[in-house]
């Protein structure tokens, strides 16, 4: 039993530690998409008409969901999972993680699979988990 909790205590760590790596390749990877997102904002800083700020949002959402799924969520899901709080809150985070496609995908539904496991739970600050035995009596 102890060699079982061993290892998912080591598939918990595994993605403890590949959540925040994808999140800093998510950067590095697409470093000059967010330079022309920065420079488009700086360049259109002080020339804003009324009429374009609602344009202007508009074309900005693909980029703000990029960085929201790819780079924010991973990481505040790392910090959770490390933590071992609000359990609830990591199961909706990792299914939002699994909107970055490639490695969210994978990521996120490899962590909501051990988020179901009973003993991932029990680890958790204040998550009571009832555990139901069989009836023998049958």
């Amino acid at each position: 039993m102890n060699e079982n909790n061993n290892e998912k205590g080591h598939w918990f760590n595994v993605v403890t530690f590949f959540l925040p790596l994808w999140a800093a390749l998510s950067i590095l990877n697409n470093y000059k998409s967010i330079a022309k997102l920065l420079e488009y904002l700086q360049k259109y800083n002080t020339n804003f008409e009324l009429i374009q700020i609602p344009w202007l949002i508009v074309s900005l959402l693909p980029a703000l969901f990029f960085i929201v799924v790819n780079i924010v969520l991973p990481v505040v899901l790392t910090f959770l999972l490390h933590k071992r709080r609000n359990y609830k809150a990591c199961k909706i985070l990792s299914m939002l993680v699994a909107f970055g496609f490639p490695w969210g995908t994978v990521l996120g539904i490899f962590t909501f699979i051990l988020l179901r496991r009973d003993s991932i739970k029990s680890e958790f600050i204040g998550t009571s988990v009832v555990v139901e035995e069989a009836d023998t009596n049958n």
